[in-house]
């Protein structure tokens, strides 16, 4: 599964280098919210220690600490949140023009597998989730680490033996989010295909729309706009359910956790080994540990189902060019004869449209093919400007 990650990071890495002084300063004020998170549950858990000692000078500096950082953390975040948002759409057109140059380009015989709806959402939808998921995994890891690696000490210095039954939970975690991936991949596969049929219907209707007044199938046109966005919405209630069973597992694993460990901390407050303050730190710690551990799977799932969209993308991507796939040249001067001699052509799903076709034209002039729907018409004129390849000597 990596490996499309790889290759997508390998096809596109020049354009987050270009960027890469505002991941390196997003990075930063990440690290910056981070350590304030870090120490905010020790200064938390002391003012309470000091209130219960009735220590007022101790006790009012701590808030006063407490409340600066807050403004400093939402400072931070605000910039932060609007520096990623330029970021990502920065980059995302910049990949954007890339794919859309790929597609204008492509070879006639690959574009003929996508409908114009599909290349629009990979253009736009799967772009957008890619360079997204990128983007947060490059800024996030950083914090991931500090999130995990600093509670985990200050609650080894809190309490060995509570924080040895928290890490005992983990695993559980883990598992779960395992048990619920393979169903969340399949949905999100159904979800994507979903979005690309709901997206040619809107987009061949409107085309059409003079076609539809005129025949008057208005109600024909609704019950299949309808009928998509039934199939779009139905699909988006099954990921909806099943996020939330996972978070009620989640939720009840830690809830039974917290109830545990609530009921040990107060045997140990009780027998003086413990203080309400070291209760609070303790707590407010092995919440950003959970949250950090669910970040992570969070992350794992969340690459499971960008794998569609940057499979997507590539296909787009190392799709052929006409101009490096064809022998071709441009012709500077007036065609004054064509001939074709035994054309024959196939499309890619097998389809006989052309046998044996044997034609010229000796002199300029207006002509016209006539034929029935789907004898050939467009296909030849198609191959005539080679979109398509065809033996040598047939024309």
């Amino acid at each position: 599964m990596l490996d499309k990650l790889k290759e997508f990071w390998k096809t596109y890495a020049r354009h987050f280098k270009e960027r890469k002084i505002s991941i390196v300063f997003l990075s930063i004020l990440m690290i910056l919210v981070a350590i304030i998170d870090g120490v905010s549950p020790l200064i938390y858990g002391n003012t309470i220690d000091g209130i219960t000692q009735n220590n007022m000078k101790y006790t009012f500096g701590l808030i006063l600490l407490s409340f600066i950082l807050a403004i400093i953390r939402s400072i931070i975040s605000s910039i932060e949140g609007r520096k990623t948002a330029c970021l990502i759409l920065s980059i995302a057109n910049k990949i954007k023009s890339s794919l859309f140059e790929k597609t204008i380009k492509m070879k006639a015989s690959k574009l003929d597998i996508y409908t114009k709806g599909e290349i629009f959402n990979r253009l736009e939808d799967s772009c957008n989730n890619t360079v997204k998921f990128c983007v947060e995994l490059s800024k996030s890891l950083i914090i991931i680490v500090i999130n995990t690696v600093v509670p985990l000490i200050f609650i080894f210095r809190i309490s060995v033996n509570l924080s040895v039954f928290a890490l005992m939970i983990l695993p559980l975690m883990f598992l779960v989010t395992l048990l619920f991936q393979r169903v969340i991949n399949k949905i999100q596969s159904e979800f994507v295909k979903n979005k690309d049929e709901y997206t040619v219907f809107v987009y061949n209707s409107l085309e059409s729309i003079e076609g539809i007044k005129s025949f008057q199938i208005e109600d024909t046109a609704m019950s299949g706009f309808q009928r998509s966005i039934s199939n779009i919405f139905y699909i988006f209630k099954r990921q909806q359910n099943i996020g939330v069973a996972l978070r009620i597992l989640q939720d009840v694993i830690i809830a039974v956790f917290n109830f545990i460990v609530l009921y040990l901390a107060a045997s140990y407050i009780m027998s003086g080994k413990f203080t309400v303050g070291n209760l609070v730190s303790f707590s407010i710690y092995i919440e950003i540990l959970f949250t950090a551990i669910s970040s992570i799977m969070t992350f794992s799932i969340s690459y499971q189902q960008n794998v569609i969209d940057i499979t997507r993308i590539l296909d787009i991507e190392h799709a052929p060019f006409e101009v490096n796939t064809l022998d071709y040249k441009i012709i500077d001067e007036p065609i004054i004869k064509i001939e074709a001699n035994h054309l024959n052509f196939s499309y890619s799903n097998g389809k006989r449209i052309l046998k044996n076709l044997n034609l010229k034209i000796n002199e300029p002039g207006w002509y016209s093919l006539v034929g029935e729907n789907g004898c050939g018409k467009s296909t030849f004129f198609k191959i005539l400007e080679k979109f398509y390849d065809c033996e040598k000597n047939m024309f």
